[in-house]
C-alpha cells in the first residue's frame, strides 16, 4: 500500500470516529437541554413520517433564480419574501406541534435547499464521495446528532424521477456494507407534487437521492432542523443558499457540526416571523 493510500484511509477512519463521538456527545447534550420530558418520541420507532400538505401559492416556487452547479444539478435561490411565505405555509403551528409531539423537541430551521436533479449516465456515476454530482449513493448524514431532522418537500417527483429513498431505523441497523445495499431494500420513497411532506432522521436512517430516468428532472426542497429552545428560523438561512462549497468541493454548503457551527447564529422565533 502506498503512503498516500494509507494516509487517505487513516484520515477517513479518523473522521468517522470524530463524527461518531460528536453524534453521541451532542445527542446527549440536546437531550439534557432541549428535550421535553413529557413527550413520547414516536419518531424513533421508524425514523420517518409523512404528512399531507396544501401550499396556497405555488407561484412562489416558480419565481426563483436557478444556478447550474454541475451538468446534472441545478440549485435555486429562493427570494427572501418567498422563503418567508414558504416557511410560514409549511411550518404552521399544527405542523410544529406534530413534530414536537413525535420527537420531544422544538427546532431551529438551520438550512434549506431547493434543487433539481437530472439523469446521470452510468459511466459518470462512479465518483468519490466528495466528487458526486449529488448524493445518489447510500449514506448516513454525518456529522449530525441523532436528533437532527430533515424535512423533504417533493415538488414534482414520481417513481420515474428517482425519489429520495431511505431505510427505517431497524433496517438501517442491519446494514453492514452500504456499498452492497440494493435499491429493492428501501423502506420508503419520497414521492409527491407539492402535496406531501416527509421527515426523517438522517443520522439514523440510511438514505440517498435517486437518479431520474433520462429526460426527467426531479425537484425538491430540503430543510435541516436542529433541536432548539423555541421553534425558530436561522437568520443565516438565505445566506447559505445556493453557493458551492469551494473549500470542500461539495455540491451543497449544508452546515456540518451544526450544534457548534450554528451556536452563535441569531434565530428568529417562528411566531415572530
Amino acid at each position: 500500500m502506498e503512503f498516500s493510500d494509507f494516509l487517505e484511509k487513516t484520515i477517513k477512519f479518523s473522521y468517522k470516529i470524530l463524527c461518531k463521538i460528536y453524534m453521541l456527545i451532542i445527542t446527549y447534550v440536546e437531550n439534557v437541554i432541549y428535550l421535553k420530558k413529557s413527550k413520547k418520541r414516536l419518531i424513533f420507532h421508524k425514523g420517518f413520517f409523512v404528512r399531507d400538505l396544501i401550499i396556497d401559492n405555488l407561484e412562489i416556487l416558480k419565481s426563483n433564480n436557478k444556478f447550474k452547479i454541475n451538468n446534472y444539478l441545478d440549485v435555486y435561490n429562493i427570494k427572501d419574501a418567498n422563503l418567508e411565505i414558504l416557511i410560514k405555509n409549511i411550518f404552521d403551528k399544527k405542523f410544529q406541534d406534530y413534530i414536537t409531539s413525535i420527537t420531544g423537541f422544538e427546532y431551529s430551521i438551520d438550512y434549506m435547499i431547493m434543487y433539481s436533479r437530472k439523469f446521470i449516465p452510468y459511466k459518470k456515476r462512479i465518483q468519490k464521495t466528495l466528487e458526486m454530482w449529488y448524493s445518489y449513493k447510500w449514506h448516513y448524514d454525518k456529522p449530525n446528532s441523532k436528533n437532527t431532522l430533515k424535512i423533504i418537500l417533493p415538488i414534482n417527483i414520481s417513481k420515474n424521477h428517482g425519489p429520495l429513498s431511505m431505510l427505517d431505523i431497524e433496517s438501517s441497523r442491519k446494514i453492514s456494507n452500504l456499498k452492497a445495499l440494493k435499491d429493492k431494500n428501501k423502506s420508503a420513497e419520497f414521492i409527491g407534487n407539492c402535496n406531501k411532506l416527509y421527515g426523517f432522521l438522517p443520522a439514523l436512517c440510511v438514505h440517498k437521492d435517486g437518479i431520474p430516468n433520462e429526460g426527467e428532472i426531479a425537484t425538491q426542497i430540503m430543510f435541516q432542523l436542529n433541536p432548539h429552545k423555541k421553534w425558530s428560523v436561522n437568520k443565516n438561512l438565505n445566506r447559505r443558499q445556493p453557493n458551492l462549497n469551494n473549500s470542500l468541493k461539495l455540491w451543497t454548503n449544508e452546515p456540518k457540526f451544526t450544534f457548534l457551527s450554528c451556536m452563535r447564529d441569531y434565530r428568529i422565533e417562528l411566531d415572530n416571523l
